[in-house]
């Protein structure tokens, strides 16, 4: 990892970091197409960052505590913004929010009684942020063109699906760390 902190990528992560506020203000505001391209901004520079931080050396402690902070707060006060919007289902958003809170209480715990802790993305973790990325660009796209689509509601089970399953993983990773064998 490189010793440099403020580099590219960890810039434009911090940019997505930044993003946010105003993506709840359109959102709020009922700037529609503001909202749907601030978050496809926020979600696109999320593989720009990972890649440049890849291809130049550039990746740092920073960064891998960063990058997924950023993702988790783009996700999570979009799905809850959208749920208070009655955009997204409520219960989509409880089991987002839910996993993620046990992901992190989890990994507390896990480094308090280990005294270490590597976190490292599952592909289940991976499909999971795709599909919950996915999810929150059908929503803000139908919202910003005023329609529903029984779409919506299959695209929500899914994520849902993977959801759950990814954070049963993350239990069952944490569970081994415990138990001293990496899984």
């Amino acid at each position: 990892m490189s010793a440099t902190i403020v580099n590219l990528a960890n810039a434009i992560t911090l940019l997505r970091i930044i993003l946010i506020p105003f993506f709840i203000y359109f959102l709020i505001y009922e700037h529609r197409l503001l909202a749907f391209l601030t978050f496809c901004t926020s979600a696109l520079s999320d593989g720009v960052d990972g890649f440049i931080a890849r291809m130049r050396h550039q990746k740092t402690e920073l960064g891998t505590v960063l990058d997924p902070l950023a993702d988790k707060l783009l996700l999570t006060t979009a799905y809850v913004t959208l749920a208070i919007l009655h955009v997204t289902p409520v219960w989509l958003t409880l089991i987002v929010v839910s996993r993620d809170f046990i992901i992190v209480v989890g990994a507390m715990i896990v480094h308090i009684l280990t005294g270490r802790l590597t976190v490292s993305p599952t592909i289940w973790g991976k499909m999971t942020t795709f599909l919950q990325l996915m999810t929150i660009f059908l929503a803000l796209l139908l919202y910003w063109w005023g329609r529903r689509s029984f779409w919506m509601e299959r695209v929500a089970l899914l994520t849902a699906l993977f959801t759950i399953t990814s954070g049963l993983h993350y239990m069952y990773c944490g569970m081994s760390m415990l138990n001293g064998n990496r899984k």
